[in-house]
């Protein structure tokens, strides 16, 4: 079984004619701060299909706190921000909920492992993986979930980094293993 963390010898995925993922440009009208792409709120409900309310509920303060806000609102017109990082956990959570009728509360300590599983690892290392979780306070990011054996609810995250990939500009076409 492979098991992807921060400090794992996984070998990364390349853009087609440049020397490594660090090269790669993200184009777009997205806000940043310190290199890292942000997204407000407005473009999370495009890009994960909640509703204003459990996008609210999901990572509001004094609310559920499933998810923190990469950046959270300072003030009166200050939006929240996500990270990619972010905005794929809420996909995969909706996934739960939707697809297999959970109750989102008791996923937060998966999620919130997800969130941090995914802090270090490159946008482009993900497309061959599933999320495996064992149960709800567990997650195992694994190419092949045949080998692991122990049960549980697998999502693929290919299908949530194509539409990811679509609003940061970066082709899929272009990726390629070295």
């Amino acid at each position: 079984m492979v098991l992807l963390h921060p400090e794992s010898n996984f070998r990364p995925l390349t853009i087609a004619g440049q020397e490594s993922e660090d090269d790669a440009s993200i184009v777009g009208n997205i806000p940043t701060i310190s290199d890292m792409r942000l997204f407000q709120s407005a473009d999370v409900l495009v890009l994960t299909g909640l509703s204003k309310s459990q996008l609210r509920e999901w990572t509001g303060r004094g609310r559920r706190e499933l998810l923190h806000p990469d950046v959270e609102p300072d003030g009166p017109g200050r939006h929240a921000l996500f990270s990619w990082q972010t905005v794929l956990v809420l996909r995969v959570l909706l996934v739960l909920h939707r697809d297999f009728t959970t109750e989102v509360g008791a996923w937060a300590p998966a999620a919130q492992q997800l969130r941090g599983r995914l802090e270090h690892l490159p946008f482009l290392n993900l497309w061959r993986l599933c999320a495996l979780f064992p149960s709800t306070t567990d997650v195992i990011l694994t190419e092949n979930i045949a080998e692991a054996g122990t049960g549980g609810i697998v999502i693929p995250l290919e299908p949530h980094l194509e539409v990811l990939a679509t609003k940061l500009s970066v082709n899929r076409q272009q990726i390629v293993t070295p």
